[in-house]
């Protein structure tokens, strides 16, 4: 059954429309002129009380800020300090930067869209914040790893050289630009359309418009590959 809801395991909005039928506007309307059963009980969207929604709303309000503080913090510490100049905080510091961004321009966005079930920002913040959270995520595991590679050698290879902060800065260079490019498809796809929903309420939603090349879709591959 055709439907659009909100997956809180993708962080995206599903969808089992036929884009075919969303006009010039944006707006899905040829309920009739299809076999598609646009709303039923299954697919409503569910109810959020405005208590658990205030309680939400500080929730994640907190650790949006605090995240962005405690990062902020660490990035200040490690820049004034020039003892701490090290490789190891040098990744460290990449890290901040990841969850400061994310705290910024994904979080409050994306939970906004998750608890509303529709898109009342501004049309533009709909492919930044899934690509900031594509982006940082991506930076996020990536730096892990390179944090582990290099305590893995300076364990087991003490009196071996450490890696040098070039290497360090091409490394990360790396990881940016590689973290870039995973983020770039969610950028590209994600745009705001109105959906027609009984009896005549239209809402906008911020929708991942993935192409479907020879019956392949590419949306399924993204989400596998992330």
């Amino acid at each position: 059954m055709a439907h659009v809801i909100w997956n809180n395991q993708t962080g995206d909005f599903e969808a089992g429309y036929n884009m075919d039928n969303i006009n010039s506007t944006g707006v899905y309307n040829n309920w009739s002129n299809t076999s598609i059963t646009p709303y039923s009980a299954e697919d409503a969207l569910f109810y959020v009380p405005p208590g658990l929604v205030v309680l939400l709303s500080c929730l994640y309000g907190s650790i949006s800020i605090i995240s962005v503080i405690g990062n902020f913090l660490v990035i200040l510490v490690i820049l004034k300090n020039k003892s701490m100049h090290s490789v190891t905080n040098f990744y460290i510091a990449n890290l901040a930067i990841a969850d400061v961004m994310i705290g910024i321009f994904s979080i409050p966005f994306q939970f906004q869209a998750a608890l509303l079930q529709r898109w009342d920002l501004p049309h533009v913040m709909c492919p930044v914040a899934p690509f900031v959270k594509e982006l940082t995520v991506n930076v996020s595991i990536f730096t892990l790893a390179v944090i582990s590679i290099d305590r893995y050698i300076a364990v087991i290879y003490p009196l071996k050289p450490r890696c040098s902060r070039r290497v360090a800065h091409c490394v990360m260079a790396v990881v940016w630009i590689f973290s870039l490019g995973s983020g770039l498809p969610a950028a590209i796809v994600f745009r705001v359309i109105m959906i027609e929903e009984p009896p005549g309420h239209i809402k906008p939603f911020c929708w991942a418009h993935f192409p479907i090349i020879n019956g392949l879709d590419t949306g399924r591959i993204y989400r596998l590959y992330l």
